[in-house]
């Protein structure tokens, strides 16, 4: 109950509850399956980054990856080498490289699922002929998913759908598939099924704003998609700011001898506490129009 409670949150983007029902998981390291734990751990990872907090994504991205390599799981392994591509997929190194996951693990729930982690690479790839690729992946899994009543696997692989559509330069399509998987994801408040796809989404969302206005629950999720972006990179750069800041101030003094080692640590300890602090305030972040 608790991974279904705190994986619901979390897609409503309601973090704090997610947050506090991923954590009852994270306590039963050897007393609940493998890959339910280690999914409650990228959970956790997860409402990190969409807190901003990037020292407790590699925290809880390397414990996800530690469990598995404990426990030996082929499939928890091969959930962290997921989890890791769809970190560098938000990142700036460019897609990651990942090879083509089984097919079944679109009947489970899961937060990460190697199969849509591996659509977005192929969507994100630089080659035409690699991108080519995806849009048959992505139906092809879409209709399992469906086969399965797996609703859960089903909106997010119908986003990637329309995306690989407009890469293919079929806006029309595109829209059309994307208004239903609006209409489709509105009964359950979904937030971070959009957002969390990044900027590829949320301009598609304005095109289908543009088309069909943009009042009700798709007014909200382009706001959504905006808002969290400005407020993400703002809080960054706040972060990158002041860490700028007392490396400019401690390192001089600290080579010239004029601060004791102990003023050092504590200028240190001051500088973590101030980013992590500056980052705890997107906890505050609702998207409009949800509750």
């Amino acid at each position: 109950a608790h991974y279904l409670l705190g994986a619901v949150a979390y897609e409503r983007n309601e973090l704090e509850e997610a947050a506090a029902e991923l954590r009852q998981i994270a306590r039963l390291r050897y007393h609940t399956g493998s890959r339910l734990y280690q999914d409650a751990l990228i959970g956790l990872a997860l409402i990190a980054k969409a807190r901003g907090e990037a020292e407790a994504v590699a925290c809880w991205a390397a414990d996800a990856r530690a469990y598995a390599l404990e426990v030996g799981d082929p499939v928890s392994l091969l959930a962290a080498d997921s989890f890791e591509a769809r970190l560098a997929l938000r990142g700036e190194a460019g897609p990651p490289a990942m090879s083509a996951p089984t097919p079944r693990d679109v009947m489970f729930p899961w937060l990460e699922v190697p199969s849509l982690t591996y659509a977005e690479v192929l969507l994100r790839d630089p080659s035409a002929e690699t991108r080519e690729r995806a849009l048959p992946f992505i139906e092809g899994a879409l209709a399992r998913a469906e086969s399965h009543h797996n609703v859960r696997q089903a909106i997010p692989f119908s986003l990637l759908r329309a995306e690989a559509l407009a890469d293919r330069e079929r806006m029309a399509d595109a829209l059309d598939v994307l208004a239903a998987t609006v209409r489709r994801a509105q009964p359950f408040g979904l937030v971070r099924t959009f957002v969390d796809r990044g900027f590829r989404v949320a301009r598609l969302l304005e095109a289908l704003a543009r088309r069909q206005g943009r009042g009700g629950y798709l007014g909200t999720l382009v706001s959504a998609a905006l808002d969290v972006s400005r407020a993400t990179w703002s809080k960054i750069w706040q972060n990158l700011f002041w860490a700028f800041i007392y490396n400019v101030i401690g390192i001089p003094l600290a080579a010239s001898g004029l601060l004791s080692p102990a003023i050092a640590g504590a200028a240190m300890a001051m500088s973590s506490v101030s980013v992590v602090t500056s980052s705890l305030m997107l906890r505050s972040w609702k998207p409009k129009g949800l509750v």
